[in-house]
């Protein structure tokens, strides 16, 4: 009787633990920029070309709360694609009360460090089964002044696995 009714314990604890699901944030993995837009103060929307090699940038946010940016760009003599830049954005971020919090900093190539500081402003918009996400942006709320006739962006990612 004592071992079935250590058996009868233990089913149900691996059941139990079986239909336990764990929650994962969908910000958490490697992340590439398809499609870039900025909205004009006077209506009109400019659409950043991403090419081949644009599509190489790496954005990963790991589920240690810290974000990575892998910079690549085409080398104009050669046409190569090249790895220009291992962390140019380094940072962290916190999912809290339905918002994300990114703080984080450029390291230019000539050693120019740039704090963005603390971003609550962006909305993070995510679809297809949390395989892709799209990006809000009010630089006019935000302080961040890309050119003075420009008030918002778009950014449209989807989730990749490196190679």
């Amino acid at each position: 009787m004592k071992n079935k009714s250590l058996f009868l314990i233990l089913v149900i604890s691996i059941s139990l633990f079986s239909f336990t699901e764990i929650e994962v944030n969908p910000l958490i993995g490697d992340w590439v920029i398809v499609k870039h837009e900025y909205n004009k103060r006077d209506g009109t929307v400019i659409i950043d070309a991403v090419d081949e090699c644009f599509a190489n940038n790496i954005f990963s946010y790991t589920d240690e709360g810290l974000l990575l940016f892998t910079r690549h760009r085409t080398n104009k003599q050669t046409g190569d694609c090249e790895k220009l830049q291992e962390n140019f954005w380094t940072g962290t971020w916190e999912y809290k009360n339905d918002t994300y919090y990114i703080e984080d900093k450029n390291t230019w190539l000539n050693g120019d460090v740039v704090d963005r500081g603390v971003d609550s402003i962006t909305t993070y918009e995510f679809y297809d089964n949390n395989l892709k996400l799209k990006t809000h942006m009010d630089y006019d709320k935000s302080g961040v002044i890309f050119f003075p006739d420009i008030y918002s962006g778009q950014t449209a990612y989807f989730k990749r696995k490196i190679k």
